[in-house]
């Protein structure tokens, strides 16, 4: 990687029942929603826009629509400056600890600044998360992308917003979203037609998930992940084998990187000053890549040193026990330099 830029059924008839009333209500929810949503406001104004979503295991169970309980998400749709007839928008998902105004915040400000809409929610605290970032429990991730996804469906029928130039960014956890909205498998199942995220941009994200190679793995739309060389939560190595895999496969991942020097996770978030070592707190970075894997017995593989292995829960526990720790702290050159080179790739990913 160069320097810089690179990079059974069970027969009985109650929880058939309930899934079938879940499955009912949630495509009611979907064909109403948006028309609620189309009120319109003055420009520079935010609007507020409420919609159900999913709780969800993991990812091979939302695969399967499998859904353990459901939830009502309150989101903000803010609007730029400036009279438009049709405005590009962005989902802005936030990280593992929720939203907040010195790092969510900002990136709405920044964004909206360059004409963008901007729609952004809390995911975690309305579910009851908190501690996520201590335990290292994925229990978002399943959860996280189908709000992204209602997102998307929503704005797509925006009467204010251009259908084929809605993106998805998100820092952290959030930029995990980002990039396992590009799965294909996963967009299929949520997303009517062809409808898809034009863009996905993950600021350091803790690469967690990824997907098996195949010709349909992937959504085709231009994907940009930035990690920080100092990054010991989402290091640049885990990345680059991930890439190197699928290559390798014959399907190379359409992931364009950037990887910024002298830069430690959490680079975005004022609220991470100093730069600290926070023995607390849990990552991946020794843990291989979770796959989603349709085609597997149960949804899941790994990413071993040699290929694809059998999803191990014990493996997993002990790689999480051995990466405790991690250093975060903001850096306003690198946020600056990543969102101006964000910028640019949205720029020619949604001309």
């Amino acid at each position: 990687m160069k320097a810089g830029r690179q990079m059974k059924q069970t027969g009985k008839k109650k929880p058939v029942l309930k899934i079938a009333s879940i499955v009912f209500f949630l495509i009611c929810v979907t064909l109403l929603l948006p028309v609620m949503a189309a009120e319109r406001v003055p420009t520079g104004a935010q609007e507020k826009i409420e919609f159900v979503s999913e709780n969800y295991t993991n990812l091979p169970d939302m695969l399967k629509g499998r859904p353990t309980s459901l939830v009502t998400i309150t989101a903000t749709l803010s609007f730029p400056d400036g009279p438009k007839e049709k405005y590009p928008a962005i989902v802005l998902m936030h990280g593992i600890a929720g939203s907040s105004e010195s790092c969510e915040g900002w990136y709405r400000g920044a964004f909206s600044r360059e004409g963008f809409a901007v729609l952004t929610m809390e995911s975690a605290r309305l579910r009851g998360v908190r501690d996520a970032a201590i335990t290292g429990d994925w229990k978002l991730f399943g959860p996280m992308v189908a709000d992204a996804y209602h997102a998307l469906n929503i704005l797509a029928q925006h009467p204010r917003i251009d259908a084929q130039r809605i993106a998805i960014a998100g820092v952290s956890t959030g930029g995990d979203i980002a990039h396992i909205t590009a799965f294909e498998p996963l967009r299929a199942s949520r997303v009517r037609g062809s409808l898809r995220f034009a863009a996905h941009l993950a600021f350091y994200p803790t690469l967690t998930w990824g997907i098996e190679a195949g010709s349909n793995s992937y959504t085709k739309s231009p994907l940009l992940i930035m990690v920080g060389d100092k990054d010991d939560c989402g290091p640049p190595s885990k990345l680059q084998s991930y890439l190197d895999y699928a290559k390798q496969a014959g399907f190379p991942a359409p992931v364009e990187t950037i990887i910024y020097p002298e830069a430690y996770n959490g680079w975005g978030n004022s609220w991470y000053t100093p730069t600290s070592y926070k023995a607390n707190l849990s990552s991946t970075a020794k843990c291989p890549f979770a796959l989603l894997a349709p085609q597997s017995s149960n949804g899941l593989t790994l990413l071993g040193p040699r290929g694809i292995i059998p999803f191990s829960l014990e493996r997993w526990n002990a790689c999480m026990a051995a990466a405790k720790g991690y250093h975060i702290g903001f850096d306003e050159n690198t946020r600056n330099r990543s969102f101006t080179d964000a910028i640019s790739f949205l720029q020619k990913a949604m001309r």
